[in-house]
């Protein structure tokens, strides 16, 4: 699986405590198989069902003699709660969770489909009806999301600073944004042509596994067969025809309608009021920034580099939009065509970049934490790292401030 690294500094700011009701019923019988082995006091899982007004979402729910530190766990894009069942019992061991919710988003794992184009404020919605459902209305609990299912926490933290006690945005700066296109080229591009309805099958579940570990949706050297093995046991089914499709809604590999607009996310970010930690590692989702020279030395939340990334990013905007017609009015076809493309590409990068930079620049109360390796999905990679990682930020976040590593 290869070993995470060092690297960060763990802290962060104060918390808020737990109250409110909404036990709810005795937990079901416990699933078999959804441990990885590892000792840990941790209650056995069992298989959660929340039926909702069109839809039923489902889960794996860790719940102990305790719901004092309650927990909702959100998986990446095409993943699953399966994700996490490395990362559970390590949090019940380092005594930072009693009652642990990982969520299937609809559209994925065993929840029901949609049938219809997604959109993250959907997916932050069910967040806060899953709390509601399982500790009550006013009740407060923490998030945890990777790569998707850190912006939508963002969205949730944001959108219900009084409910989330304490945010964890693993692998991910919050949502994707498209800069060069409008919101009617968006729609346009979205409503293009639907789904095939047509399932790519295997022969068996691990043909499933290995396709999954050769095709990840971010480059992972960590993410193996192994890896997939967690997320086909909710997220691989049998096919009508025959064989084996994984359970994803083919909604979901279509683009949005319409992108969140940076500004909107940067709202949610400045209303977030929980302690947050940003855990990033160097080879994952945020190489391509991280590993930029003094952005790197510098860290993403340094004013340099906010203001440094800015204003390159209008510099060549504005080079996008002036340049190519000049010489294309000149007759340099060729050059026009290079030339716009090298700027496209540079100005959506640095977009990303500003973008990022200023919306965690935007939490108040922020702790951001590189790992020197772990891939897109650290949870899996080294589960243990990344519990003791979280487990000291928890430890240390009575003490308020900032801090960036």
């Amino acid at each position: 699986m290869g070993r995470l690294g060092g690297g960060g500094w763990e802290g962060g700011g104060g918390a808020r405590g737990g109250g409110g009701a909404g036990a709810g019923p005795p937990p079901p019988p416990p699933l078999a198989g959804m441990s990885d082995g590892f000792p840990a006091p941790a209650p056995e899982p069992f298989e959660l069902t929340l039926p909702a007004s069109r839809h039923t979402l489902r889960g794996v729910r860790y719940r102990g003699s305790s719901s004092a530190r309650r927990w909702i766990l959100l998986h990446g894009w095409l993943d699953n709660a399966g994700s996490f069942e490395r990362l559970v019992p390590r949090l019940f061991a380092e005594g930072i969770a009693d009652d642990v919710a990982a969520l299937d988003m609809s559209g994925h794992g065993r929840s029901a489909h949609r049938g219809n184009a997604y959109h993250a404020v959907d997916f932050a919605s069910e967040v806060l009806f899953t709390a509601s459902q399982l500790y009550g209305a006013d009740a407060s609990f923490s998030l945890l999301g990777h790569s998707l299912g850190a912006g939508v926490a963002l969205i949730a933290a944001g959108g219900a600073p009084e409910r989330v006690s304490r945010l964890v945005m693993l692998e991910g700066f919050g949502l994707h944004h498209k800069g060069s296109l409008t919101a009617a080229e968006q729609f346009a591009r979205a409503n293009n042509k639907l789904p095939s309805g047509r399932l790519t099958t295997f022969a068996s579940v691990e043909d499933a596994c290995q396709r999954r570990a050769e095709r990840n949706v971010v480059p992972d050297p960590y993410f193996t067969v192994d890896s997939a093995r967690d997320l086909a046991k909710r997220g691989v089914r049998e096919a009508p025809g025959g064989g084996y499709s994984w359970s994803t809604d083919p909604w979901l590999l279509l683009p949005t309608p319409l992108y969140m607009h940076k500004e909107c996310q940067l709202s949610f970010a400045q209303h977030v009021a929980a302690p947050t930690l940003v855990l990033l590692t160097r080879d994952g989702v945020a190489k391509s920034i991280l590993n930029a020279g003094p952005i790197s030395r510098l860290g993403l939340t340094n004013s340099l580099v906010i203001m440094g990334t800015t204003v390159v990013h209008t510099a060549a905007a504005l080079g996008l939009r002036l340049a190519p017609p000049l010489l294309a009015y000149l007759g340099l076809m060729g050059p026009a065509a290079r030339l716009t493309s090298v700027l496209r590409r540079a100005t959506f990068r640095l977009d990303v970049v500003s973008t990022a930079c200023q919306r965690l620049s935007a939490i108040r109360n922020r702790t951001i934490i590189t790992l020197d390796s772990g891939g897109h999905h650290p949870h899996i990679a080294n589960p243990a790292k990344i519990a003791d990682v979280v487990a000291r930020w928890v430890g240390r976040s009575n003490g308020g401030g900032t801090r960036t590593s």
